[in-house]
């Protein structure tokens, strides 16, 4: 096949560029894909090749295909990165007759890593092929070893879903074969765990805590909270200073600790030091700053401004505008697309969008940069639902798949990235990536499965069926309806373990579990490699932790009436160690929770 598409890519070059008038670099990525395409219809149905007689003949129809395609959705530059990015664009797409080599399997599994790995995934697959050790690959790349098994584990997780060969098909072309040599030179290799023994589950130290401080719910001194979006706290000279965004008045309030209020900063508006649509508040060493709709507005910690900063309007992802995720002390900012969710979905008749690239935006000279930091998994997140009478599909959110929590920590300088999707039931992927795009460490987390019971499947098929029966007048979703919804749900052997993380400024990583038996529970993670045991932190049900310092849990608590307050709570150990779901002795969880410390 790989012969095949060296002796007549010009043949099928001339055809895309006659139908996409003369658009070299549209034409070419026409080409990679109809080839990726044949190669994969070649793999996966060996009988239609052998019955191919002429082949130029298959090979330009297919070409042709993907030219119609092309101009019908009117997108000819499908990239997962941004245009302006030549050197990604090539290690993406590499031309098919670059660094041919003799072995067929060899040559088949980089041919199709092409299309769904990272450059960076793909130039450490190559070298693992070349039979590079891990030492090897990271100095070769300037990376460091535990990002080059990061990337190693990643590529052999997707090239084992895409290689994995269909049902009475019998393997096919020794692909499977090769991948098995691939992965025992990877030796990506899962630990199992077992839930009855909690063999390889990741042990934990139980911490609870206590109420100190609270205000909320009274005018005098406005301490009345009316949507809080963040609570932010720095120990002064003076006593510690509690910052509070409020989403509902666009404002930040400044604190002690019992209620007594410092400065009001913000409200609604465009002029200096106002917001508009705020959703992020972030202490830094000496400043803080809010991140709205539109730019990044800075003040001292006490509250006066000190200048605005925004993303140039002219820059975009495809065309998307850009959400403002963080603003770093050197003046780049870390952002996201804001993509509808019809695109994701692949409504308008593009393809869904998998991933979304996290950014780093950066100046250099008098021109602006952009680098992708972390991309982020949208799969099957979303999925088109056809509606009896509606000309167009809608959307269909699955309740069991997560994608990618991308979260920047602009006091740590990195952004982290969680990830569930594609990992064994009750594994979490934590990673770090510093502004320079690599990995600083990466860690999986793993606890016991939580299984999907089937009256819960119930319960979201009738809660979503509801919903769509709802849009066309009916109070009662018909049992066609229901059975359509069930469906188009995917559902996993066990619930994720969390639907998103959270970094805090002590170094630790929080996330809450989708499932819990005892509620009100978090886990932290401390930043780094190691295989130490995290912490399970008790709360109440009616409390979100948004600060971590050595001595509180800061956050804030909604009472039965929906009125929010701010809370500080203080560690407490918990009375009797805990080491869950770990098969170690009693002798040496005595150890480790005799040198435990608070992280801080």
């Amino acid at each position: 096949m790989v012969r095949w598409i060296r002796r007549w890519r010009k043949v099928m070059l001339d055809v895309a560029l006659r139908g996409l008038d003369d658009d070299g670099d549209a034409a070419e990525d026409i080409v990679q894909k109809a080839a990726l395409k044949v190669l994969v219809i070649a793999r996966r149905k060996p009988t239609k090749v052998e019955e191919v007689r002429d082949p130029s003949a298959w090979l330009v129809r297919v070409t042709k295909n993907m030219v119609h395609d092309d101009r019908r959705t009117g997108n000819r530059r499908k990239r997962i990165f941004y245009e302006n990015e030549e050197h990604v664009r090539e290690n993406l797409f590499p031309a098919l007759d670059e660094g041919g080599g003799v072995d067929p399997g060899r040559d088949e599994i980089l041919q199709v890593a092409q299309g769904i790995l990272t450059p960076r995934q793909l130039a450490v697959v190559r070298r693992v092929l070349d039979g590079m050790e891990d030492s090897e690959i990271a100095l070769d790349l300037e990376l460091t070893p535990v990002t080059v098994r990061r990337h190693r584990g990643e590529a052999i997780r997707r090239l084992r879903k895409e290689f994995a060969p269909p049902a009475n098909s019998g393997g096919g072309w020794g692909l499977v074969a090769w991948l098995a040599v691939f992965s025992g030179l990877c030796g990506c290799v899962d630990r199992g765990a077992d839930p009855d023994t909690g063999a390889g589950l990741t042990p934990v130290e139980d911490w609870t805590t206590e109420p100190e401080f609270e205000f909320g719910d009274r005018f005098e001194g406005d301490a009345l909270f009316g949507s809080v979006g963040d609570v932010d706290v720095r120990d002064g000279p003076e006593g510690p200073r509690i910052h509070v965004l409020d989403l509902q008045s666009s404002e930040v309030t400044i604190w002690t600790p019992d209620g007594t209020l410092i400065r009001r900063v913000g409200g609604e508006g465009e002029g200096p030091g106002e917001f508009t649509g705020p959703h992020d508040l972030v202490l830094l060493e000496d400043r803080f700053y809010v991140a709205d709709e539109r730019r990044f507005t800075s003040f001292t910690l006490e509250g006066e401004v000190t200048g605005t900063d925004a993303v140039p309007a002219s820059l975009s992802w495809r065309g998307f505008r850009f959400r403002n995720e963080a603003m770093f002390d050197d003046g780049s900012f870390v952002v996201t697309p804001v993509v509808p969710s019809r695109i994701i979905v692949g409504s308008t008749g593009d393809d869904p969008v998998d991933v979304i690239p996290g950014l780093r935006i950066s100046r250099k000279g008098a021109s602006w940069t952009l680098d992708t930091l972390a991309l982020i998994s949208y799969r099957n997140w979303l999925v088109p639902f056809k509606l009896a009478g509606d000309p167009e599909p809608v959307r269909l959110s699955q309740e069991w798949v997560v994608p990618d929590s991308f979260r920047p920590d602009a006091p740590g300088g990195s952004v982290v990235l969680g990830r569930t999707q594609e990992l064994p039931p009750g594994t979490l992927e934590l990673m770090e990536i510093s502004m320079t795009g690599d990995t600083v460490w990466t860690r999986q987390i793993r606890l016991p499965p939580v299984p999907i019971e089937g009256h819960e499947v119930e319960a979201v098929v009738n809660r979503k069926a509801s919903v769509f029966a709802s849009w066309s007048g009916d109070s009662v979703p018909s049992p066609i309806l229901r059975q359509r919804v069930r469906g188009a749900l995917i559902v996993p052997e066990a619930w994720p373990v969390t639907y998103g993380i959270r970094p805090m400024p002590n170094g630790e990583i929080w996330f809450r579990p989708s499932r819990s038996p005892t509620p009100g529970v978090w886990y932290a993670v401390r930043r780094g490699d190691g295989e130490g045991p995290i912490r399970r932190i008790t709360l109440p049900e009616s409390f979100n932790p948004r600060d971590v310092t050595d001595t509180h849990v800061w956050g804030t608590r909604t009472d039965g009436l929906g009125v929010q307050y701010v809370v500080g709570r203080r560690w407490v150990p918990a009375d009797q160690p805990l080491v869950a779901y770990s098969s170690r002795t009693a002798r040496d969880v005595g150890k480790t929770r005799a040198t435990a410390v608070l992280a801080g």
